[in-house]
């Protein structure tokens, strides 16, 4: 009877172990997963701040005529 109790034991143990193997294996993969998206995100905000040193860099005679330009837009759009 006492190796019955004994390997019904070892049964519930073994149970367990996997159970908790398989949680461990999903948690792995889903912060797998987070790394990627955040390795994602690094890779998109690296373009967007070259994309914005780009635009830093435009000369100040073309953003002089940008905002010369904004100006006389917003001037045909006042409603008296």
């Amino acid at each position: 009877m006492g190796i019955y109790i004994f390997l019904s034991v070892l049964t519930i143990l073994l149970i367990v172990n996997i159970i908790h193997t398989l949680r461990i294996e999903k948690t792995r993969d889903k912060l797998i997963a987070a790394t990627k998206e955040l390795d994602n995100t690094s890779v998109r905000t690296r373009t967007i701040g070259r994309k914005l040193k780009e635009v830093q860099a435009l000369p100040a005679t073309d953003s002089k005529l940008i905002l010369e330009y904004r100006e006389d837009e917003s001037d045909d759009n006042i409603d008296f």
